[in-house]
């Protein structure tokens, strides 16, 4: 992806924060910089084996009760990143 960038076959990236913050490394050792922000509603899915109706109900209904500690939990692992200026 960021050869891409470096060799113009592209103008830029679309990432998401979670992306960006796991894949940091690469922008730290790359002289890219993050144009502009998009403000947007996240969603998270999650894969269940299927044939498993019980644990579908039960992860729907622990989703539904605590929605703010999966969000916690989430954030825990992302990092935000410095916006580097090339002024």
């Amino acid at each position: 992806m960021t050869k891409a960038v470096k060799e113009q076959e592209v103008d830029g990236i679309l990432i998401d924060n979670y992306a960006l913050t796991r894949f940091s490394n690469l922008m730290e050792k790359e002289p890219f910089r993050v144009e502009r922000t998009i403000e947007h509603p996240i969603t998270y899915g999650l894969v269940l084996p299927s044939g498993s109706p019980n644990t579908e109900h039960c992860v729907r209904r622990y989703m539904r009760n605590y929605n703010h500690e999966i969000f916690e939990r989430i954030a825990k692992h992302l990092i935000p990143i410095k916006v580097i200026s090339l002024k």
